[in-house]
């Protein structure tokens, strides 16, 4: 049975889904080798980053049961070279309450995080793939573990996006997630939304950046993360994590170690 909240939740992203793509005779892009080149384009002039972002999770387990997440937070990315360093902190709260914070901290393929529950306050290090803020990294992601289809162009929240469909090449059996809508913007290359959909075309897993500032300021000192002695610490490095959304990798990986 869904709590009132996990009702909420999914009523606010099934309306944030709704939009119309356009496919006609448009310039631009025709095929997914097209698109991809064009937002690595863009991507490649945006040297900083500073933006809010809010993200929807849904996570099933063995029982049948589900749990939902909704998250709120900050993301900062600055090129440090031929690298890009990524920090999202973020605030949770689970469906039944449960008050969750996430600090996460991306250089190349590996990740270091801090997660602080109620009942636990851990550090996971892993290999991270699929970071949504590192347009690259999250592209090349993409074309090893999905296949991808280019839909044509949409506009969310006045921005003029390009409209990527991602599916799994293999399911993951924490998600009903078959497919995912990736919204990348024309005039930046920046992932602005990505709406993960069942079977059913019901949403069960969403991210929205807010507002954010390009090329601005941003300290390299903010992308280190002092870890704690003493703490419960995970090491997850050997492979990539099954689970596609912002913080939630962790999570994953960590819970089966409990």
């Amino acid at each position: 049975m869904r709590t009132k909240l996990g009702v909420r939740l999914a009523a606010t992203f099934l309306a944030a889904s709704t939009f119309s793509l356009v496919l006609a005779d448009e310039p631009g892009p025709k095929t997914y080798g097209d698109v991809e080149e064009e937002i690595l384009r863009q991507f490649k002039k945006v040297k900083s980053l500073e933006a809010s972002f809010e993200s929807k999770t849904t996570i099933w387990y063995n029982q049948g049961q589900q749990q939902f997440t909704l998250g709120k937070g900050t993301v900062w990315m600055l090129r440090d070279g031929e690298d890009v360093l990524v920090r999202v902190d973020m605030t949770s709260k689970t469906a039944n309450g449960v008050d969750q914070k996430t600090e996460v901290v991306h250089r190349g393929d590996k990740s270091r995080g801090l997660r602080y529950t109620p009942m636990h306050f851990m550090s996971i290090h892993w290999r991270v793939g699929q970071d949504p803020f590192a347009v690259e990294q999250l592209l090349e992601y993409l074309r090893r573990t999905h296949e991808l289809t280019f839909e044509g162009s949409a506009m969310r929240d006045g921005a003029a996006t390009w409209v990527i469909m991602a599916r799994p090449l293999e399911p993951n059996p924490r998600s009903k997630v078959i497919e995912t809508r990736y919204f990348f913007g024309k005039k930046t290359g920046l992932l602005l939304e990505r709406i993960g959909y069942d079977q059913f075309k019901e949403p069960h897993a969403a991210l929205k950046l807010g507002t954010f500032k390009l090329n601005a300021k941003v300290d390299k000192e903010r992308f280190e993360l002092k870890v704690p002695e003493g703490i419960q610490k995970f090491d997850n490095t050997t492979k990539p994590p099954p689970s596609a959304q912002v913080g939630a990798a962790a999570g994953d990986e960590a819970a089966k170690k409990e």
